[in-house]
């Protein structure tokens, strides 16, 4: 083996290390962020019951879908772009958020005006309106950590969000202890949001360089330039990856939000890992990109291969335990939550694949192909919700999402073998 080999050997064995590390970071700290979050859960559950779970998780749900639609599916190319262009970390921050006062207006009319015609009670208009404060500063951190991962300072990122979520549920533990109702979270979550915000700028400042206000028109065309597949994308997204939540809070009732709300995060407990493989791996699988393949498809087989075990292990241990997790950790009143979960549980293994797969798509450039898989998931979700959900219910929810999942598998897989 000539010198050449072994030192390209060396890099990609360096840069596997790397994604590995970055991995464990992220997925470090979301698993202690839903884990703490499950506690402040259970307590709203024990203390106001499946309709209070239900409005907190709606109003939730109906925030993160106004901060999604607000990034424009940004995220990605910053990463992809600031880890090729390093130096450019500054303007891609600036430019981007620029974009973002714009957008997370935008955002903030369209969520209030959906919340409007859907004709929620008082009190859930009231604390989404209160939360659409929050969407900008969530937006920033949202640029920040895109560029943070481009660097590889994944420990920033787990750093900061874990103080968050902590703090959001010892402050939250003591309140639902005074008596209080669940809509006093949500100004916590709206003051803490912008404490974060303040720490990434001051992470950034600290440990990438001064951030320069200037507004960068190459940044800015660049941008512009790939934002339309990566936005298209995301707003569908934003639209529609809670559309299970949103239709079962009119077709059913509010005890069934919360039902299904309680089965469903553990399912999100257990794909960090593969989000979080899209996360680290896009910066590196970006870099490979520019080289050669062979890395490249070096990297992937090793991650599908990791991700098929993950998957199959998840859904099984996740079928088998359903029972003892619901009564764990929300009590008896929620058992009814023990069918939904169980049939979620096989979302994972298709879910634990199809971000490796998006991934790939990503690196290659080919994003285009990600966004009409999304578009025939997001078509045949939609589909499935409404013709589920006013028969089953909780349980019409979770195999319309299992199912929606598995025809994305089947896109994607197709679309990565003619790349």
């Amino acid at each position: 083996m000539n010198q050449n080999s072994l030192n390209e050997r060396k890099r990609n064995m360096s840069t596997f290390r790397t994604v590995a590390k970055n991995t464990l970071f992220l997925s470090t700290a979301q698993i202690l962020n839903p884990v703490t979050s499950v506690l402040l859960i259970s307590a709203i559950a024990r203390m106001q019951g499946a309709e209070g779970l239900g409005q907190y998780s709606l109003v939730l749900a109906i925030f993160y879908m106004a901060v999604n639609l607000a990034g424009l599916g940004l995220n990605i190319p910053i990463t992809r772009a600031v880890a090729i262009k390093k130096n450019k970390a500054s303007d891609f921050l600036v430019v981007s958020s620029s974009v973002g006062l714009v957008s997370a207006f935008l955002s903030m009319v369209v969520v209030r005006i959906l919340v409007f015609l859907l004709d929620y009670p008082l009190e859930i208009r009231s604390a989404c309106n209160l939360l659409m404060w929050a969407v900008y500063p969530s937006l920033i951190i949202f640029f920040c950590e895109a560029i943070f991962l481009a660097f590889h300072r994944a420990h920033y990122v787990a750093g900061i969000s874990v103080a968050e979520n902590v703090c959001k549920v010892a402050i939250g533990f003591v309140l639902l202890g005074m008596g209080r109702s669940v809509f006093t979270l949500f100004f916590v979550i709206l003051c803490l949001r912008f404490l974060a915000c303040a720490a990434y700028l001051l992470l950034f400042r600290i440990s990438i360089g001064p951030i320069v206000l200037r507004f960068d028109w190459a940044v800015f065309k660049e941008l512009r330039h790939v934002s339309p597949v990566f936005t298209a994308n995301l707003l569908m997204g934003a639209l529609l990856v809670r559309v299970d939540i949103v239709l079962l809070s009119k077709f059913g009732t509010m005890a069934q939000v919360g039902i299904y709300s309680a089965a469903l995060r553990f399912i999100r407990l257990a794909m960090i890992v593969p989000d979080n493989l899209l996360r680290a791996g896009l910066p590196a699988m970006s870099e490979m990109a520019q080289v050669g393949t062979d890395a490249l498809k070096l990297l992937f087989l090793r991650s599908m291969r990791y991700m098929i075990i993950y998957g199959i292990g998840a859904a099984l241990g996740i079928f088998l335990i359903a029972g003892f997790l619901i009564r764990l950790f929300y009590g008896d009143g929620l058992m009814e939550a023990v069918t939904p979960l169980q049939i979620l549980a096989l979302m994972m293994i298709p879910a634990s694949l199809n971000p490796v797969l998006a991934s790939l798509l990503f690196a290659a450039n080919r994003q285009l192909l990600d966004f009409v898989a999304n578009i025939a998931w997001g078509i045949f979700l939609l589909i499935l919700c409404i013709l589920l959900i006013p028969r089953w219910g909780s349980m019409g929810a979770a195999i319309a999402l299992v199912a929606s999942n598995a025809m994305l598998l089947w896109c994607l897989q197709t679309f990565v073998k003619k790349t």
